[in-house]
């Protein structure tokens, strides 16, 4: 437990209810005699610093130490104490786990993926002591044969050694050290690996460690997983010709970052419903030419990489004469304008094929609503109406949703002050 110079004397130990002991006594390393301590687990290993942790290094001798478990995997430990030149019972307590322990690992909701928020609760240690913690370093796991420029950023960060969880081994990279502020506990948004996908869960590990000018501790590793909360928008404007048994169509690229595709469906009606079985091409090009022979409806959805899709924009073609309505108009939203817009004072831009129900909403990202309309009634064509109606529109992002039958397109407003 202590090789240290000088004389350990006195030992008295106690039980930190986990097979394990705490050990104290007083020791002469100094030239006087102080209160040091020393953890041990079931299996033998030492916990805290080698050679024991000063409890008291007061001026004057410590002396005679008995200690007692606290219940709570720590101890109290009592001494008699010359620092006033008169002999004095001091007392301190210790605590048993000096690691932080992990609460929770939850994907952050409402992005594009590629985040989770790692909760865990504080060391005793940063409260009671000794030794005091002062911060805790965040740490992610190294996904197995990382890039050669993944690698070469993990030199120039700190990566630390393969380390044993479970029958698998891991690599640990640092991400960041938050302060200690004796808080009743400690959150921070951490970048992970990959992203849930309909394929499975891709899981991220990681672990807290907390940080003292004696030593450090880390916790016990925990795993999550982060999602793409966010479809694309829906494709806009949505174009197109027919003639003679061939479509002619062209829509606007979407802007998402992570967009992998788009899907085009064909049916015999407005109502129709797009599955696997009417879908025309799945491609990452904007426009697409249909041979089909005579005129059909088109649907067109815009996928992303994690399989989230947006809402579907319709089209008739025009040049399409043997319908009995006539040639129709593509269900579209084209978004607010202009965009960042100052206090709401912006209009939003849509089209509707006919005079079937359809919705207007406003919601901010926390689901708020601030405004519904019912704008089917104003029958088919182009319409723009005021973004937030007749109010004023606090900061932030929102969401404009229309909806009509089972199809909804959504769009991103921006109001600045």
């Amino acid at each position: 437990l202590c090789a240290a110079t000088g004389d350990q004397l006195v030992p008295t130990i106690a039980s930190d209810g986990a097979g394990g002991a705490i050990v104290t006594w007083h020791d002469n390393r100094s030239g006087t005699f102080d209160i040091y301590a020393q953890r041990i687990s079931a299996a033998g290993a030492l916990q805290w610093t080698a050679n024991g942790v000063a409890l008291c290094a007061a001026t004057g001798d410590q002396l005679v130490p008995t200690i007692a478990s606290d219940g709570a995997g720590g101890a109290i430990v009592t001494w008699q104490d010359q620092r006033s030149y008169a002999n004095d019972i001091y007392a301190q307590r210790v605590v048993g786990n000096p690691e932080p322990a992990i609460t929770s690992v939850r994907d952050v909701p409402n992005d594009e993926g590629g985040r989770v928020k790692l909760s865990w609760s504080p060391s005793p240690y940063e409260a009671l002591g000794p030794p005091t913690v002062t911060s805790y370093e965040v740490y992610r796991s190294v996904p197995p044969n990382p890039s050669p420029s993944y690698a070469r950023r993990l030199e120039r960060r700190r990566a630390l050694a393969l380390d044993p969880l479970g029958v698998q081994f891991i690599s640990w990279e640092y991400v960041a050290t938050v302060p200690a502020r004796q808080d009743s506990g400690y959150s921070y948004v951490v970048t992970t690996m990959f992203d849930s996908s309909s394929t499975g869960n891709s899981k991220t590990y990681f672990r807290v460690m907390s940080v003292a000018s004696t030593g450090y501790w880390p916790s016990q590793p925990d795993s999550g997983y982060s999602v793409d909360n966010l479809s694309p928008l829906a494709p806009a404007p949505f174009t197109g010709r027919y003639a003679a048994g061939t479509t002619t169509m062209l829509w606007g690229a979407n802007r998402e970052a992570d967009l992998a595709s788009y899907r085009l469906y064909r049916g015999t009606s407005a109502a129709f419903v797009p599955a696997q079985g009417n879908m025309v091409v799945e491609q990452a090009n904007t426009a697409y030419t249909d041979s089909p022979g005579s005129p059909f409806y088109y649907k067109l959805c815009a996928v992303d990489v994690h399989g989230n899709a947006s809402g579907f924009a319709m089209l008739l073609p025009a040049g399409v004469s043997d319908v009995p309505h006539g040639p129709a108009l593509a269900f579209a939203l084209e978004g607010a304008h202009p965009n960042p817009a100052r206090g709401g004072e912006s209009g939003v831009a849509f089209t509707l094929p006919d005079g079937a129900p359809a919705q207007l909403e406003l919601v901010d990202v926390s689901g708020q609503r601030w405004g519904r309309r019912e704008v089917g009634s104003m029958g088919a064509g182009r319409h723009v109406v005021p973004l937030g109606g007749s109010r004023r529109l606090p900061p932030g992002l929102y969401l404009v949703r229309l909806t009509r039958g089972a199809h909804a397109l959504v769009v991103r407003a921006v109001v600045l002050e």
